[in-house]
């Protein structure tokens, strides 16, 4: 039978219910992967403190550089805050936590890019 139809892959299923199904799959394989990156950058608390010590203590050397950079250069921040419009995004983070009596130090980045570091 040269023009017999194949069967669908899935039976039972139609293009659209594959089309979810392959959607929730990359949605789940990305879910992993942010939970894989945030477990790989957590550092023990010691190690964490010197790095963002090292940071802070040459902030004027982080502007310019771009988030990526800020991530691998002083690890990922504890909080942030972001502003998005139609021409740009800003956004605050912040290393540090008063509860924990540790001292902050606030990144401004601007369209993915560091414009200035405040230390306290």
């Amino acid at each position: 039978m040269p023009n017999a139809r194949k069967p669908p892959l899935i039976s039972g299923k139609s293009r659209r219910g594959r089309v979810i199904i392959v959607s929730a799959v990359l949605l789940s394989l990305i879910v992993l992967l942010i939970e894989g990156q945030a477990a790989l950058s957590q550092l023990p608390p010691a190690e964490r403190a010197r790095e963002i010590e090292s940071c802070r203590s040459r902030p004027d050397s982080l502007v310019g550089i771009e988030t990526a950079a800020l991530i691998e250069r002083c690890g990922y921040w504890d909080d942030s805050s972001r502003l998005t419009t139609a021409s740009t995004t800003r956004e605050q983070v912040i290393y540090g936590n008063v509860r924990r009596g540790e001292r902050l130090m606030f990144v401004y980045i601007e369209d993915g890019v560091v414009t200035a570091v405040q230390t306290y």
